[in-house]
């Protein structure tokens, strides 16, 4: 069995429903099993992370950087770091700031930097932007709440929450996320399997 783990911090719930988007499309894929835990859980499991294929990160988008809960669990882990524990491991990230932008780069290259300092090998997003609704890209509108990639990011999964509650999040944002999960999972057992 292929092991993806999911790592997040969620502060009023929306990154909370995006991992378990991620979570939905991982488990999709035929021999993964997921582990899922928010970043306290994490915590006390780092043995368990040791064990995994691949680990993905996500927190809330604060000021435009990485939330505190997601950071303090980053310093909590450097014995990874040192062991080399999660060298060669997939990794990935995602994030959600309330508003489109909200400076979620920053968010993503610092999941990312903290990655390539554990010596993981990180996923893209892998998704065009507007995919399911390219006629939009050619619109002073842009694209709608239900567009997949509809903020046309690269380094991984981001949702824009506004001030709705989780419930009311972006149907095109979620299901970015989820198809990021299924893209984790297939990189991560074509890597531990092989390409046939």
């Amino acid at each position: 069995m292929v092991k993806v783990a999911i790592v997040y911090h969620s502060g009023k719930g929306h990154t909370a429903m995006q991992a378990q988007s991620i979570k939905n499309g991982a488990e999709s894929v035929e021999g993964v099993e997921v582990l899922y835990w928010n970043v306290e859980e994490a915590a006390d499991k780092l043995d368990l992370l040791d064990g995994a294929d691949a680990i993905v990160f996500g927190c809330p988008t604060y000021m435009g950087n990485v939330s505190a809960g997601m950071k303090a669990f980053q310093e909590h882990a450097v014995s990874r770091w040192s062991s080399r524990a999660w060298q060669d491991k997939i990794a990935g990230a995602f994030t959600t700031s309330t508003n489109l932008a909200g400076d979620k780069e920053n968010t993503l290259m610092g999941l990312l930097t903290n990655a390539m300092q554990l010596g993981m090998i990180f996923v893209s997003l892998g998704i065009i932007p507007a995919a399911n609704e390219p006629e939009s890209l050619h619109t002073a509108a842009g694209p709608s709440e239900n567009a997949v990639n509809r903020t046309d990011t690269s380094l991984g999964a981001v949702a824009s929450a506004m001030l709705c509650e989780p419930e009311q999040m972006a149907k095109g944002d979620l299901e970015t996320a989820y198809l990021y999960g299924q893209r984790i999972a297939n990189i991560t057992c074509q890597f531990v399997r092989g390409r046939r």
